[in-house]
């Protein structure tokens, strides 16, 4: 068997960068079918080019992690803005709606993700910290508003405004 080179991570945001337009091309007719399929590639994509943790660097785990957790985000927004118009006229079925329980979901393994981005060593580190620290601030927001539970939302508000979010903004 020939050996397989692994992508650089470039090379593998323009391979998932695909992979999410071909998915999202189907969310149309079968949504559930799609998010599954896109989700299988993406972590097939990305986790085989990095399955020998061994082999890579600090610098590329932690590269990985803020480009998945990024991928996860996009995936979470694009379904809470399904439920958004539901929500903001209070329709109560949409917080159990699919596309709200897809989107938590995604936004619970963006923060996993964000919040798995080593703590800095180097100035480059510290920029993909920094840039994880505020996406996973953001990623909270939103799971919050994605959030029934009252305790629950304040508690994912509260962790936001740790990570420099500025929760009181959302009233105005």
């Amino acid at each position: 068997p020939k050996a397989r080179i692994p992508l650089r991570p470039a090379q593998t945001l323009i391979t998932a960068s695909d992979a999410l337009y071909a998915a999202c091309q189907e969310v149309s007719d079968e949504p559930d079918q799609a998010r599954k399929r896109y989700n299988s590639i993406l972590e097939t994509l990305l986790t085989s080019q990095f399955d020998d943790s061994s082999s890579t660097t600090e610098d590329e785990r932690a590269e990985l992690a803020l480009l998945r957790g990024k991928f996860w985000s996009a995936i979470a927004t694009t379904h809470a803005e399904e439920c958004e118009e539901g929500l903001a006229e209070e329709d109560e079925t949409a917080w159990n709606s699919e596309a709200a329980t897809a989107g938590r979901e995604a936004f619970n393994k963006a923060i996993g993700l964000f919040r798995s981005v080593p703590k800095a060593s180097n100035q480059k580190e510290r920029d993909e910290e920094s840039e994880a620290e505020a996406l996973l601030g953001e990623a909270l927001l939103s799971l919050g508003n994605l959030t029934e539970d009252e305790k629950a939302r304040e508690k994912l508000y509260s962790e936001a405004k740790e990570y420099g979010v500025d929760v009181d903004a959302m009233d105005e």
